[in-house]
């Protein structure tokens, strides 16, 4: 009895001292009262507890390692100016919004951030991505001129939500960057990889009204399970450049009928594989304009011409196993 007794005091005493180390293992988040061109950390969690309102200069810089919950806060600017400007490594951003800035949220230093849920609405630009190894999830841009603007390598970003952008709602200059599950609505392009860009992938993302979709240069990059709806000029258009892209399971649908509509899939570069694709209601659902590609399995329909190819014996591209009721010429299919 005496021996039971013991373990079981041995146990219940093992348990309470367990649960204290990881209650002090963590984080006290404390409440902050910030002012315009303010820092918090590095160190600690902190929540906001008022708005930086009409901030001449940066609004707020946060130094990682820190978590910032926003609290539904904001920061707003008067001028040009950043609201947000994150630098250290793995500083956390979170719940909040950023309000008429030239950057809503900048993020720099050593890269490894978390930005989530943060709204930034009327800026001329949402986000801004300086560094690598970032993650933005669930954002939302609603900006003058773009939304989200990759310059760093290796981000994921999942889940954000882009609206009403002059140009390009995603535009990325680094590479082996992800994005997935993404929306576009309203943009000059929804997607858009600048010239030199390697290795971005894109999948299962959606863009709404663009005049394009997808506007992709550089090489090696790979788009699966994407949709581009209402583009009025392509859906998915591969710039001139060194090519090598992988296309497979994307979806583009046209307004036929409508000012234009252009070309579902709009090939300007070479050694790309494009499979298992749909183009719906364009002018030209597959368009290829330059030798050394591989069209298989797509699938074509409402489109006044469902594949193109601007050689008229199709020299060097290979077309094999589509779907489509009219080609011109007929080896386009």
């Amino acid at each position: 009895m005496t021996t039971t007794r013991l373990k079981r005091r041995t146990r219940a005493g093992a348990s309470m001292l367990l649960t204290m180390m990881l209650t002090a293992a963590l984080p006290v988040r404390a409440s902050a009262q910030l002012t315009c061109g303010g820092t918090i950390g590095p160190g600690g969690a902190f929540t906001m507890s008022n708005d930086l309102t009409s901030c001449p200069g940066t609004g707020l810089t946060v130094v990682g390692p820190v978590v910032l919950d926003m609290n539904q806060r904001s920061v707003s600017c008067s001028g040009l100016s950043t609201g947000i400007r994150i630098v250290g490594k793995k500083a956390t951003v979170r719940s909040g919004q950023v309000l008429s800035c030239t950057v809503g949220v900048d993020l720099e230093g050593d890269g490894g951030h978390t930005v989530r849920e943060v709204r930034a609405v009327g800026n001329a630009i949402g986000f801004g991505v300086s560094t690598d190894g970032n993650l933005l999830t669930h954002n939302v841009a609603q900006t003058h001129s773009g939304g989200f603007q990759v310059n760093g390598d290796r981000n994921k970003l999942v889940g954000n939500l882009s609206v009403n952008t002059s140009n390009a709602a995603f535009q990325v200059f680094g590479n082996n960057n992800a994005f997935v599950q993404n929306a576009v609505q309203q943009a000059g392009s929804g997607f858009r990889t600048e010239p030199g860009t390697i290795g971005n992938s894109f999948k299962e993302n959606t863009v709404t009204a663009t005049a394009t979709g997808f506007n992709i240069a550089g090489a090696k990059h790979v788009l699966k399970s994407n949709t581009a709806n209402r583009s009025i000029v392509t859906g998915f258009r591969l710039a001139a450049g060194p090519g090598g892209h992988a296309l497979k399971a994307n979806v583009s649908i046209g307004i036929r009928g409508e000012a234009g509509s252009g070309s579902g899939f709009d090939v300007g570069s070479g050694d790309n594989v494009l499979k298992s694709n749909r183009a719906h209601e364009h002018e030209i659902g597959f368009g290829v304009r330059v030798p050394g590609n591989v069209l298989s399995g797509n699938v074509a329909t409402g489109n006044v011409a469902d594949g193109f190819d601007q050689d008229v014996a199709c020299a060097g591209n290979t077309w094999k196993n589509n779907v489509f009721l009219r080609a011109f010429p007929d080896c386009a299919r």
